[in-house]
């Protein structure tokens, strides 16, 4: 830790090399065994987690207000910590839970009350935890905060095989993949604040591995013409110095969005994404009479019925289409970085699987574009980094 006191301001590089030294026998101040941290969680996590060098306990609820609670829960780290680090393991814990759950879990930064864990019991200092994550357990913009053991599972078994690989991996990757795991965090936190922030930021975690996973290489296009251009300049002085500029402008282009679109392609292509995705009515869906449709006149194809609820799927795309509204995520992430400009969303809650169709106005134009869905967004991060990340040769 290269700060005495945190003093309420997260320096994540701090939280990577604690979370994992880049030094093979690390020097410890103040060395303590048994240290606690605390993490609030966007759900009840309803069992013992034996994750790695942590011990995460069960949720302690805090009520808040009528449509308000927070979940806290201690976290034991079973090895020798600087006693002033621990905030920063729970910072880098919470960054990978909210990865693997696409759910907004935080930390708290207060090294002050970590000195007491775990025999806090006081209400007093349990709500000073609480406000900083109230989570909205009723009405209309709630999430299911009570997961089935099933779905419990799933999350802690994909932390624990995230959090041993990321022990495993060359240093350079691993604190590569932390960055954009931070950011995916980042972008969870962000969402209801700033739509085309988190979108951008969901993106960027892609963009960031996909530059160590494709190299310029593999996408760089050459122009059929080249060939033709290089023998005219050994002739032609004048045309030799626009031949020249030309390999410059080629020579210095990075490739970003080919780059982009080719991770995404190879680490989680996209006949993977049914398996992650179901539209938020597929019970519903599921539960329709199609006999009574036919006894009543109604002569409209299940498809038919079934995209009304859905949107377009993604069968009923080719890989050109798919590739090029990717691509466009890509532009999106560019034109708010540098022109502050949202993403043309307009329903980021669409009941739509995948896509949101909306209408995009062009002077004297209409014409209707297909926006990948936040959801579809994260579960690409994740999926793509996750397979990346367990493609590394060890």
């Amino acid at each position: 830790m290269s700060r005495l006191i945190i003093a309420d301001q997260t320096l994540f590089n701090e939280c990577i090399e604690a979370f994992r030294s880049s030094k093979k026998e690390p020097f410890i101040f103040d060395p303590i065994d048994n240290c606690y941290c605390v993490i609030l969680s966007p759900f009840v996590i309803t069992q013992t987690w034996e994750i790695g060098i942590f011990t995460v306990e069960p949720s302690r609820e805090v009520k808040l207000s009528m449509y308000h609670n927070a979940f806290i829960s201690y976290v034991k780290i079973n090895k020798e910590v600087n006693r002033l680090s621990a905030p920063l393991y729970s910072q880098a814990l919470s960054s990978i839970l909210s990865f693997i759950s696409l759910r907004h879990f935080k930390a708290i930064k207060n090294h002050y009350f970590h000195n007491q864990l775990p025999n806090i019991t006081c209400q007093e200092i349990l709500n000073t935890f609480a406000v900083n994550h109230p989570i909205i357990t009723c009405g209309p913009s709630a999430e299911s905060w009570q997961l089935d053991l099933d779905e419990e599972r799933i999350v802690f078994d994909q932390t624990k095989l995230l959090i041993e690989h990321l022990y495993k991996i060359e240093y350079k990757n691993y604190s590569s993949i932390m960055q954009s795991i931070r950011m995916v965090q980042m972008s969870l936190a962000n969402k209801r604040e700033d739509f085309g922030l988190a979108y951008q930021l969901i993106v960027a975690s892609i963009e960031s591995v996909a530059q160590l996973a494709i190299s310029r290489d593999k996408v760089k296009e050459k122009h059929f013409k080249e060939s033709t251009w290089k023998n005219k300049s050994k002739t032609d002085t004048d045309f030799l110095e626009l031949y020249k500029e030309y390999k410059r402008s080629r020579g210095g282009n990075q490739y970003l969005s080919e780059r982009y679109v080719q991770f995404i392609m190879t680490y989680f292509p996209y006949k993977k994404w049914n398996a992650v995705l179901k539209s938020p009515l597929q019970e519903f869906i599921n539960k329709i009479d199609y006999t009574s449709l036919d006894n009543f006149g109604i002569k409209t194809s299940k498809q038919e019925i079934e995209r009304s609820f859905t949107g377009i799927q993604i069968e009923d795309l080719n890989e050109n289409e798919i590739k090029e509204i990717i691509k466009k995520t890509y532009k999106y992430r560019s034109e708010f970085v540098h022109q502050g400009k949202q993403p043309p969303h307009r329903d980021p809650h669409s009941r739509n699987t995948f896509f949101e169709g909306t209408n995009i106005f062009n002077e004297n134009t209409i014409s209707e574009q297909l926006l990948p869905k936040y959801d579809l967004i994260c579960n690409i991060a994740k999926n793509s980094i996750l397979n990346f990340m367990y493609d590394i040769k060890m």
